[in-house]
């Protein structure tokens, strides 16, 4: 039994896989804004942009959300 059940949390888990992320580049001006903070609101999830003005968010969850 432990056998099977070792094969299929695996499974399971890559069934389940209902995260996503959100990336993107903030623009002022057509110049890229560096350490502007952007984040999920009404959750802690958020990212500071780097020096290409670029920032990630991973491991969201499925759902709408507005972006600050």
């Amino acid at each position: 039994m432990i056998k099977y059940l070792v094969i299929l949390l695996p499974l399971c888990t890559l069934a389940n896989n209902d995260e996503g992320s959100v990336s993107g580049t903030v623009l002022g001006y057509d110049v890229a804004l560096i350490g502007a903070n952007v984040f999920l609101e009404g959750t802690t999830l958020g990212a500071s942009t780097d020096i290409n003005g670029m920032y990630n968010i991973p491991k969201i969850k499925a759902g709408k959300y507005v972006l600050v």
